[in-house]
């Protein structure tokens, strides 16, 4: 990804589209690690976090979901980051 991507953002972008792609074949953890790998390099990202909180309850791991939500919520993102992050923890319940 690194040679195809140059910024943040398309690095997580990238990783986002190949997490996607994982789970149309099936393959929830492998996606879980490309969503994460995006959160890494672009922690505020709202796809990432929402595809990797969507994959995460689907596969009964709700627990770790709502960790993830409300980490985010409690970060030093930016205003609206933070509020999506509220917003999806509370949708979560």
């Amino acid at each position: 990804l690194k040679k195809v991507a140059n910024t943040p953002a398309e690095r997580a972008n990238a990783a986002v589209a190949l997490g996607m792609c994982r789970e149309l074949l099936g393959d929830a953890a492998g996606a879980a690690k490309l969503y994460r790998d995006a959160l890494a390099v672009a922690p505020t990202d709202l796809t990432a976090v929402r595809r990797l909180c969507l994959l995460l309850t689907r596969t009964g791991q709700r627990a770790e979901a709502e960790a993830v939500l409300d980490g985010l919520a409690k970060s030093s993102a930016p205003a609206a980051t933070k509020r999506a992050a509220r917003r999806m923890l509370a949708f979560s319940k």
